[in-house]
């Protein structure tokens, strides 16, 4: 189904299939789910910026869905943070609830969509670096095929996003752990820009008080996201709590990798991002 107002036609399909097939013939057109973004970008006029073709996804009920099974929980892209929030901590990791409940006002996450918070081409939003933490996969859809890509190559080192023409974003699928820790916290804005905006994203295993597995990231800095495997491997298998001089050595580590970045953090950012990791190991040295 198609709508016009003034030069600006609306297309509402009512499947993904529908949708898949609409998109596959009006490529430049703006797909447009809760719309926090989108309607929020005016250019100083009064008005968002939007192309003169619209392909709503409010109908398509599939997009909408979260499920879960014995190894992943699948989250459909519509599906807006507020429901994400509902699903309860036994569904959706708690470090995910944590960065999606610091996003914004209770109304602007009702509107907004978990699909729509990673595919924002100007920066790597909220959700972004805990996803790719987390080792989510996205699902991009075209009328006649699906593929699966890992968030973490989801983006470009360009900065630009791995979609093709045609392509929907359509489920994130996120595998299941159980993580004895989730700590998530947040300097700044992902949407203003300023060179002090950095947030911090990690989840730990202990086991008979060794850290049996540790993965953290960084992100908020416009499409700059920070994660260390070689910091993470430093970490793993060492018992807890961990000694200053190991912490000191592996902060020493991670500082050159975060040093040898192009672009660079800035100044602030970096000696957040290195307090940010102290605070990180004292929480795991307390489990």
């Amino acid at each position: 189904m198609a709508t016009g107002v003034d030069s600006i036609v609306v297309f509402e399909p009512r499947s993904v299939a529908e949708a898949c097939l609409v998109y596959e013939d009006h490529t430049r057109a703006t797909v447009l789910s809760g719309g926090t973004w989108l309607l929020s970008r005016s250019n100083g006029s009064r008005f968002p910026i939007l192309d003169r073709e619209i392909i709503s996804l409010r109908h398509v009920a599939e997009l909408r869905r979260i499920s879960r099974s014995e190894r992943f929980l699948e989250i459909g892209a519509t599906a807006s943070v507020t429901d994400i929030l509902r699903t309860g901590i036994n569904v959706a990791p708690e470090v995910l609830r944590r960065s999606l409940a610091s996003f914004g006002s209770i109304p602007l996450r009702n509107q907004a969509t978990l699909g729509g918070n990673v595919t924002i081409d100007a920066f790597r939003a909220t959700a972004f670096p805990v996803l790719m933490m987390l080792e989510a996969q996205i699902e991009l859809r075209t009328a006649d095929r699906a593929r699966w890509v890992p968030i973490a190559r989801f983006a470009n080192p360009d900065g630009t996003l791995n979609r093709g023409d045609g392509e929907l974003c359509t489920r994130i699928r996120i595998p299941l752990v159980n993580w004895n820790l989730h700590e998530y916290r947040r300097v700044g804005s992902d949407i203003a820009p300023s060179d002090s905006n950095i947030s911090f994203c990690g989840v730990a295993t202990t086991k008979k008080g060794v850290l049996a597995d540790v993965r953290f990231c960084y992100g908020s800095m416009g499409k700059t996201i920070v994660r260390s495997r070689e910091t993470e491997a430093a970490l793993a298998s060492r018992k807890i709590p961990i000694h200053d001089r190991d912490r000191e050595a592996i902060r020493g580590q991670l500082g050159l990798a975060i040093e040898s970045l192009t672009p660079g953090l800035s100044k602030i950012q970096y000696r957040t991002a290195l307090r940010l990791f102290d605070w990180f190991i004292r929480r795991i040295s307390a489990q």
